[in-house]
């Protein structure tokens, strides 16, 4: 996670310039392409699209339970935010403007380089006569913009629910199962968590005892497909070629509904979480007890 992207006062500062840049461009906004098109396909703005873009924009802008009090470590209950942080750090990323660093989120902005400010905006080329559409630079602060308005649209038409109802798991007597929830950040405090698990209670009993490990659900900021990649399956703590041995199991939070769970679902087909059927729920149990794990995150209420 970047640092600064977790900074109160500089996402509001933020937000008021993408809100009067989105203004600006609304009347034209449907036409415009990024460069770099997201890892599950492009997607074409309409009127609609443009709306509420604005609108949560200025609701964010300027609703004040989202800025005070002031905080470094913000990480608002809100869906449209969640979107904007993960289209901001989309921007500085591809415009290879972030730097490790040694604190609590491991990254930052490399000092002199935020780009997301006037002074990297770029004047518009005249549209492609074949298309009649604009293409921005990943330079142009406008490409967060539309970043975000398609990152709203993918939230329209939420994943299918799946039944798993018929689905259950034997747990074994003496299995031991591993717990970790909000923890799909990729900060090192994140990794650090999943090498304590791996060295100290999977590897030790690997093969001579069941093992279960179970994320609770939140992949930061918004559940996108980079984002499992990078925050998620990198750092589980069961290795691909372990899924015979360490079984794992994962439900969606909040944040993986931001884009209609339709990662979240595709995610699921990675070999370590077969077990689970692509379901958002499942059931461990033996002779004794039951283990539900229930989805209560398919129908996110955080779009206000």
């Amino acid at each position: 996670m970047i640092r600064e992207l977790q900074i109160s006062t500089f996402m509001k500062e933020k937000v008021s310039f993408l809100t009067a840049l989105a203004r600006d461009i609304a009347s034209r906004l449907h036409l415009i392409d990024t460069e770099i098109q997201a890892d599950d396909g492009d997607v074409l703005l309409d009127e609609r699209d443009v709306a509420e873009l604005l609108a949560s924009l200025e609701t964010m802008n300027n609703d004040p339970s989202l800025w005070e009090p002031t905080s470094d470590r913000w990480l608002p209950r809100s869906a449209y935010a969640g979107l904007l942080q993960a289209s901001v750090e989309e921007y500085y990323r591809a415009n290879q403007a972030v730097e490790d660093a040694p604190d609590a989120f491991g990254e930052r902005l490399i000092p002199n380089r935020d780009l997301l400010v006037s002074a990297s905006l770029r004047q518009s080329t005249t549209p492609d006569k074949r298309t009649g559409r604009f293409t921005l630079s990943k330079l142009d602060p406008r490409w967060v913009v539309v970043l975000f308005a398609k990152h709203i649209k993918r939230r329209h038409g939420s994943a299918n629910f799946p039944d798993n109802r018929k689905s259950v798991a034997a747990l074994s007597e003496s299995a031991r199962i591993l717990v970790v929830g909000d923890w799909g950040s990729g900060i090192p405090g994140a990794i650090q968590v999943a090498q304590t698990m791996r060295r100290q209670y999977i590897l030790p009993e690997i093969r001579s005892r069941e093992i279960h490990v179970v994320h609770l659900g939140d992949v930061y900021y918004a559940g996108l497909a980079r984002e499992y990649r990078k925050n998620f399956l990198r750092h589980w703590p069961v290795d691909v070629g372990e899924e015979s041995d360490v079984r794992s199991w994962c439900l969606p939070g909040n944040h993986d509904m931001y884009t209609g769970g339709h990662t979240f679902f595709a995610m699921l087909q990675d070999v370590r979480f077969t077990r689970q059927n692509k379901s958002s729920y499942f059931l461990l149990e033996n002779g004794y007890c039951q283990l539900f794990a229930v989805d209560s995150a398919y129908e996110p209420i955080d779009f206000t």
